[in-house]
């Protein structure tokens, strides 16, 4: 499956999703032209195509070079950061697209938005993590994931697939996680801390993960722990009556 996201920040934040799955032949054209399957506003002649070959998926970036494109890699198209993801597409569709008045929908999460993983912040959950479908993350129309009083329209990009939760921060973002900044995809654990420079902290938590942990301490303990036996004190022997 690739999915195909661009987001413009620049004025009216806008942002928009395309996505195929792997079949021999699919073509993606991007650019401002109305044949294409991906129409960005005001990116002019600065176009880019991928399509799916054999053994993968290909990209002609907008400075005309071709090669295999990378989980999560990004590059400009006019005004538009244009970000790729890779890798199955267990809950969507073979194809489809979103644009920034349905963006905010993904698909629902089984258990109802109050058990899977998502974001709280302080202690009130915020937004599922999503399911099948990448949301954004940050303060604009569109954003799942909204952080309250940031002035960063887009900050990231969150999946969840086949059990893990990855965020893929965009290019400008003043994200960091756990204090450290970051500017590669990086894959969220249970207790980490998101925050932008001008908003508070928001925590991601997976219960299923927190489970595992805590049954991981109990093994360790249980194991460490010595016998009864070994931990019960001797008894004193009384030296015989004469």
């Amino acid at each position: 499956m690739l999915y195909v996201i661009a987001v413009n920040a620049r004025g009216a934040s806008k942002v928009s999703m395309i996505w195929r799955d792997d079949s021999d032949g699919s073509l993606v054209r991007i650019g401002e032209h109305p044949t294409c399957d991906l129409r960005l506003s005001g990116a002019g002649i600065a176009t880019c195509d991928l399509w799916c070959e054999a053994d993968g998926w290909r990209a002609r970036r907008p400075d005309a070079s071709v090669a295999k494109p990378s989980d999560g890699e990004s590059f400009l198209v006019g005004p538009w950061t244009v970000v790729l993801l890779l890798g199955s597409g267990e809950e969507a569709p073979a194809m489809g697209e979103v644009g920034r008045s349905t963006w905010a929908s993904p698909v629902q999460d089984p258990n109802g938005g109050c058990g899977g993983p998502g974001f709280e912040i302080d202690g009130r959950r915020l937004a599922d993590a999503g399911h099948g479908l990448p949301v954004l993350l940050g303060g604009g129309e569109g954003c799942a994931v909204r952080i309250p009083w940031t002035r960063e329209a887009f900050a990231a990009i969150v999946r969840r697939r086949r059990g893990e939760t990855r965020c893929y921060p965009l290019a400008g973002t003043s994200l960091t996680r756990n204090g450290r900044s970051i500017d590669c995809p990086e894959t969220l654990a249970d207790g980490d801390f998101l925050s932008l420079a001008d908003a508070p902290a928001i925590r991601f938590v997976d219960p299923d993960e927190e489970i595992d942990r805590l049954l991981g301490i109990l093994r360790g303990e249980s194991a460490s722990r010595p016998s009864n036996e070994a931990s019960r004190p001797g008894r004193r022997r009384e030296p015989p009556r004469l």
